[in-house]
């Protein structure tokens, strides 16, 4: 596909317009622009707990007073695990080195599920509650069935952040904490600035989340996700486009390839493959507004 080219004279002019558009109003869409990631959430992406960094995980929730987790994958696809257990998934208590760690309370939403959990370190006299996100159903590096389900989770959640203090960052993760983390919380991040009046930019967005972590929204088939979804929900699902979802033949022979390859593969060679990138070391990464 060929690069569309413009002239100086039509730069010129375009930039021009805008520039006229942003100072009406006592320079008001300036001021939108400069102001747009000063209010906005604060989000640590991580890959999803396994045995060996649940601890790390826990001590990582309470040095950085977290109170929302969001989880996008599922425990497990078939033999291969994803993430493992690091809560309960009834009311009860388990623990991961100096923390207990008990479930209050599970409800289930539409398509996910809410924990509210009650986090105590050991020798320390206050304990924290925080609120557990789980939606199951988003395949790893691929995107929901509709963009109905997610909009209503990620709103859900939006709403949610802004009733609370802002005590500390969101933790977002799937099993990596790239592909479906990544596209999270572009999208939870677009609709609180279209909820304050400014215009959503998803390209500038995901370059930016790259910035603080590679592979932030892994594959196409995620961004243009993220599109359809962002809007189906400023149309209220009545987006003639967003009712519509094709892949570019590219796209298509992409995901046709890794559906071989990981068809091939025995599920202990996947498993072993993902330990090797689920690595303690790699178990942070702070994504920052700009």
């Amino acid at each position: 596909m060929r690069l569309q080219t413009f002239s100086r004279a039509q730069i010129l002019h375009e930039f021009e317009s805008k520039c006229k558009a942003l100072s009406a109003s006592d320079n008001r869409g300036f001021k939108q622009e400069f102001e747009g990631g000063r209010s906005e959430r604060d989000f640590i992406c991580t890959q999803g707990p396994m045995r060996d960094t649940m601890n790390d995980f826990w001590r990582m929730v309470w040095e950085q007073n977290v109170r929302i987790i969001v989880m996008v994958t599922a425990l497990r696809y078939r033999d291969l695990v994803l993430c493992d257990e690091y809560w309960s998934l009834q009311p009860g208590t388990v623990y991961h080195g100096p923390f207990q760690v008990t479930t209050m309370a599970r409800k289930q939403g539409p398509d996910y599920f809410i924990s509210t959990i009650n986090i105590r370190q050991r020798d320390c006299p206050t304990d924290r509650i925080l609120t557990h996100y789980h939606y199951p159903s988003w395949p790893d590096r691929g995107v929901p069935k509709d963009p109905s389900s997610l909009c209503a989770f990620t709103d859900h959640v939006r709403q949610h952040l802004e009733t609370i203090p802002r005590l500390g960052p969101a933790v977002v993760h799937c099993s990596a904490g790239v592909g479906r983390s990544g596209s999270f919380v572009t999208l939870l991040w677009l609709m609180q600035l279209c909820v304050r009046g400014i215009r959503p930019d998803i390209r500038a967005t995901v370059t930016d989340l790259r910035l603080h972590r590679m592979w932030m929204v892994q594959n196409l088939e995620q961004y243009i996700f993220v599109h359809q979804c962002l809007l189906y929900w400023l149309s209220g699902g009545k987006s003639s486009w967003s009712s519509s979802f094709t892949h570019s033949d590219q796209a298509n022979r992409e995901l046709r390839r890794r559906n071989r390859h990981q068809r091939q593969m025995h599920p202990s060679e996947q498993n072993s493959i993902l330990q090797q990138f689920l690595q303690p070391g790699k178990l942070l990464r702070r994504l920052l507004p700009s």
